[in-house]
């Protein structure tokens, strides 16, 4: 039996009064950061802090504890003759490389850059099996302007019942990547189809 719940909650958004323009992918505000109601979120979110920390720091052995095995599975006929390692490494090169990036150049410009989790919006459960798909945001903000983009898409996987948990960002491959371990009605329940 697959159990889903889905929910409602808004985002949260503290007001940013400015006359600056500002670039279309961008939003007036600041993102306050979803904190989790139970201890399962709570562990989620934490454990996801612990994964964007390694990539800002470009720890790679650490970050790759967070990642979501079967997409390095899923990942293996685009790399053949890649081992497991070498696949997770690339991805995590560009991935933790790009971050540290964005941050440095807003920092030359005193503007703090910071990823949150915004909101929860979908929960799908089978067995021992949990998954989350939730909104991140990047927030920036200095004295003056706090700004926010919009929301991407990640997956959190447990498959122990919430004790650990790894992640993977939702696009047009997660549909796939899932398929290697749950079945089309799992995956279509945590897709939203």
């Amino acid at each position: 039996m697959v159990d889903v719940v889905e929910y409602n909650d808004e985002m949260k958004i503290i007001e940013c009064k400015s006359d600056k323009n500002i670039p279309d992918d961008y939003i007036l505000g600041k993102v306050v950061e979803f904190t989790g109601k139970t201890k399962e979120e709570i562990n989620m979110l934490s454990q996801f802090k612990s994964y964007n920390t390694a990539l800002l720091r470009g720890d790679i052995d650490n970050a790759a504890h967070y990642i979501y095995k079967d997409a390095v599975v899923y990942f293996r006929k685009f790399y053949p003759g890649m081992g497991d390692d070498a696949i997770m490494n690339k991805f995590f090169e560009s991935v933790s490389n790009e971050m540290i990036e964005q941050i440095r150049r807003f920092e030359r410009h005193g503007v703090e850059l910071e990823f949150v989790v915004s909101r929860l919006i979908r929960k799908v459960s089978q067995g021992d099996n949990i998954f989350y798909v939730f909104e991140i945001v990047s927030n920036m903000y200095n004295d003056n302007l706090q700004l926010h983009t919009t929301p991407d898409l990640t997956l959190a996987v447990s498959s122990n019942s919430g004790k650990n948990w790894t992640f993977n960002t939702m696009n047009e491959d997660t549909p796939n990547i899932l398929r290697v371990s749950y079945s089309d009605d799992v995956v279509d329940k945590i897709m939203g189809y």
